[in-house]
């Protein structure tokens, strides 16, 4: 859900020096993707699939969003937190997942975020709450990371249910006691502080995640945390000790063994028992998940330099949408005489000769029925010209196709060169009267003309 840019960030803060960050990035860092006509952006077969697979299995619900603000995927987790089914969900604006007060504010946020994206946590004054299919209202945090397509910007929303850090923060006011059981069984680090801003409370799970002792970590509440990020992490504590409202950032921290990790935390204020107020922060390791979407903007990147840098025409067409183009490589625009948004959106047979489309739709059957085909067929160019083309097209594990083509015109202009001249040497031994003899060594065969 695009929103606002709030000082009190969750996610990714720049990083230096051999620590992994993706937080604060410009567009400019960004790749560009093909776009899946109905689904996520998306791009060549193996890292389409990888980007649809890295969707359904992230560890929090996901959504992907087109600029228009429209739901373009979402993966089973989001289906079951905010209960609908993928058909009732993507095409939906994204403000049906907000209640009804928050949505038209929101559609400002929208359009400042895609303004100026970047990877970010969605931040706001108060807490963010998603709405269920059934009307019901859930808690959550949510992460932004915009990514680019050939039909525009997407952003990749992570969307998690905080209900039980809700409960877990309600629960401080009642019973520091019954606070430290659910604290001491969490893979989040809890620390509580005093009024005096001093950890009152670690648990324990510290020595797992950072490699410190409880009592290392009361003496020094700061250790490990990077220089540079170190004012962030006070300035988001001080607000929220200012305001009362909850914060949340992230922030580089070196273990006790000296591996740097990226740690997501949220702020809030308590009162205890006692009627003191005081601060407790929740704190997640999220260095593998910053990892993944680093690998998997990486992995996007060498397949578009390969890609567009092909000879062969590389075109992927959705079978759910009359076969209709949703990318097309740089070779194919120029053997096309096309530009690449004149091509997006339009079917094959627009491209090709009426005669040849009986061969083209019964290469479809023999997709469907063995999952590959291959098939000639000429192609005329908006200046009139024909060519002809040597097909090969694949179905892809999300069901579209994707299709190599290569312009034969060489090769049969080769052919008939060859057939020619082979026909005027017979015409000249026939009017000469003389003939040849050809003896194959490898046979031991003699052939006369």
């Amino acid at each position: 859900m695009p929103g606002t840019d709030q000082p009190t960030s969750q996610l990714q803060i720049t990083g230096q020096g051999g620590c992994r960050a993706t937080a604060a990035r410009e567009t400019a860092g960004l790749q560009r993707l093909p776009a899946q006509g109905t689904g996520a952006g998306s791009g060549h077969p193996s890292q389409r699939t990888t980007f649809a697979n890295w969707v359904e299995a992230a560890l929090d619900a996901t959504i992907v969003v087109n600029n228009a603000g429209e739901i373009l995927q979402a993966n089973t987790l989001a289906l079951e937190l905010l209960g609908y089914s993928a058909a009732e969900m993507i095409g939906q604006p994204v403000e049906v997942l907000l209640p009804q007060r928050a949505r038209e504010h929101h559609r400002g946020q929208r359009a400042d975020f895609y303004a100026t994206p970047r990877t970010r946590p969605m931040a706001s004054d108060t807490e963010l709450t998603a709405r269920r299919a059934d009307g019901s209202e859930v808690p959550v945090e949510i992460s932004l990371s915009p990514l680019v397509t050939d039909e525009g910007m997407v952003v990749i929303v992570a969307i998690r249910d905080i209900t039980e850090r809700e409960q877990t923060a309600q629960t401080l006011q009642q019973s520091g006691e019954h606070y430290r059981l659910l604290a001491e069984n969490t893979f989040d680090m809890v620390i509580a502080f005093g009024p005096d801003l001093q950890p009152r409370y670690v648990s324990p799970n510290i020595r797992e995640i950072l490699g410190y002792s409880v009592d290392e970590y009361l003496a020094d509440h700061y250790i490990g945390i990077h220089p540079a990020d170190l004012p962030s992490v006070e300035a988001a504590v001080r607000e929220c000790e200012a305001t009362g409202q909850p914060g949340r950032y992230s922030y580089r921290r070196q273990t006790k063994a000296g591996e740097w990790l990226w740690l997501e935390s949220t702020v809030k204020r308590y009162e205890t028992a006692a009627g003191e107020l005081g601060t407790v922060i929740i704190a997640r390791d999220m260095t593998a998940r910053m990892a993944t979407e680093e690998a998997l903007r990486d992995s996007e990147e060498r397949w578009r330099r390969i890609t567009e840098h092909a000879a062969d025409g590389i075109m992927i067409t959705d079978p759910a949408n009359e076969y209709r183009f949703i990318y097309v490589n740089d070779a194919a625009c120029e053997m096309l005489g096309r530009p690449r948004d004149a091509i997006l959106g339009r079917a094959p047979e627009e491209f090709i000769e009426d005669r040849d489309i009986p061969a083209l739709q019964a290469r479809r059957a023999t997709l469907r029925e063995h999952g590959v085909a291959h098939e000639t067929f000429q192609i005329h160019r908006d200046d009139g010209s024909v060519f002809p083309v040597e097909t090969h097209t694949v179905v892809l594990p999300d069901g579209m196709y994707h299709t190599s083509m290569r312009d034969i015109t060489p090769w049969l202009e080769a052919q008939e060169a060859l057939r020619t001249s082979e026909a005027r040497l017979a015409r000249a031994q026939e009017v000469a009267r003389v003939g040849a003899w050809e003896y194959d060594l490898a046979s031991g065969s003699t052939f006369w003309s």
